[in-house]
């Protein structure tokens, strides 16, 4: 009687275990050392169209395109060889679909009771259309880049501590540094204390007023070898227009 009462509550266990890991949005798997599927959640037989009992013991030629498996061979092997958690980015084309897949997955080794690996276990999370943005976001900050550095003004982002956050090619051009050593840098590391603080004012007050500030602002001195022409001392007037982000 007390066997029957154990078994049921461990095949409860598994249920519920089994509804946890069909249900968390992830591709959850095991395989053996031969690479053949061992277990796989309802979103792995979703993904491949067919059913878990069709899934298990066959291997991933039966599933991916053979020109991007080896890839994925390599990580399997790496967790097995090494015989920690590795973390990978990987990317799949599914032969029933045609479409290519980007995942960041988790694989780890499983042991034995004398501490064997006898496999492997993979937790895929589908970040395809995350990468996708990522790419967009890259392509619209590069053309919004070319735009601003072709603009004629000066044009420059900061934080409430005085850092640049953003600098265009003319700001550059203006310190006579190359925007990369400005950005992140406080405003007093790249133009006198004296100067800083005396932008910071306006500066300060969209911080405060949370509006637009416009003024006109002076900037003497920026670097003595590029601001000095025939041993005349440069002066910039500035018509600034500055708003909160």
């Amino acid at each position: 009687m007390g066997n029957k009462k154990n078994i049921a509550a461990l095949l409860q266990q598994v249920q519920e275990m089994t509804s946890v890991l069909d249900n968390i949005g992830s591709y959850v798997y095991c395989k053996n050392l031969a690479g053949k599927y061992t277990y796989v959640n309802a979103n792995v037989a979703a993904l491949f169209q067919t059913t878990v009992q069709d899934i298990i013991g066959k291997d991933d030629s039966q599933f991916f395109d053979s020109n991007m498996l080896d890839e994925l061979l390599k990580n399997d092997y790496k967790v097995v060889l090494n015989k920690v958690s590795l973390v990978f980015e990987e990317n799949n084309l599914i032969k029933l679909t045609g479409k290519v897949h980007t995942y960041k997955t988790i694989k780890s080794p499983i042991f034995n009771n004398i501490g064997e690996v006898i496999g492997i276990s993979g937790i895929s999370t589908d970040i395809t259309e995350q990468k996708a943005l990522e790419a967009d976001n890259k392509e619209q900050k590069h053309l919004l880049d070319v735009i601003l550095n072709n603009v004629d003004a000066y044009i420059y982002m900061k934080d409430d501590k005085r850092h640049f956050k953003y600098v265009n090619r003319r700001v550059a051009e203006l310190f006579g540094r190359p925007a990369e050593e400005i950005i992140g840098k406080l405003d007093t590391d790249v133009v006198s204390q004296a100067e800083a603080d005396n932008f910071w004012q306006t500066d300060k007050l969209v911080f405060e007023r949370n509006d637009k500030v416009v003024s006109n602002e002076v900037l003497e001195n920026v670097d003595k070898k590029t601001q000095h022409q025939g041993g005349i001392m440069l002066c910039f007037i500035f018509n600034q227009i500055k708003f909160p982000l």
